[in-house]
């Protein structure tokens, strides 16, 4: 989130609020629902949204991994900036140079984005993505994200069949 509020909740407990410069990460793995949105109030209110949303892509080996959420909050991030103090680098996950990030990926990404901007801004917001190439078929279907449409089916017949779980009531 780089400003305004959103709450997550998921079919395996994981869940939330996050706000300026928090950060949700969810791998979805072998199956996950998540529901996420801003809260009432926010929307009653007509107040500032201004975030993120980013799917990474598993290989085909790590698609069925046991899913997995985490709040990383604003003061766990690694901040850096340049030698200038022009740049700000919010450090979510991974290395740079010597520093880690407290968020773990199963595959390994790049991105770099200001938090302290938004689109009413004369400042230049500048959002760098990078990723290891996984060099496999792809087969989609909504949110569904896999290697082959066999993959996809059996996928969708778990949404169907209910066995991703559901998310709690009155969450998100």
């Amino acid at each position: 989130m780089i400003d305004g509020v959103m709450d997550h909740a998921d079919s395996h407990g994981g869940g939330g609020t996050s706000s300026d410069g928090d950060t949700q990460w969810m791998t979805a793995g072998g199956g996950i629902l998540h529901k996420e949105a801003p809260p009432e109030w926010l929307v009653q209110k007509g107040g500032l949204f201004h975030g993120i949303q980013l799917w990474v892509n598993l290989p085909g080996k790590e698609k069925m991994v046991e899913p997995k959420y985490q709040d990383i909050g604003r003061s766990n991030v690694v901040l850096l900036s340049s030698h200038d103090g022009g740049a700000l680098v919010r450090l979510i996950a991974g290395e740079v140079g010597e520093f880690s990030g407290p968020g773990s990926t199963r595959t390994p990404i790049t991105l770099w984005a200001s938090g302290t901007q938004e689109s009413r801004s004369p400042n230049l917001e500048v959002i760098v993505l990078g990723g290891r190439p996984i060099g496999e078929p792809v087969a989609h279907y909504g949110p569904f994200v896999m290697n082959t449409q066999e993959e996809l089916v059996k996928a969708f017949e778990d949404y169907q069949a209910g066995r991703l779980g559901t998310v709690p009531a009155g969450h998100a």
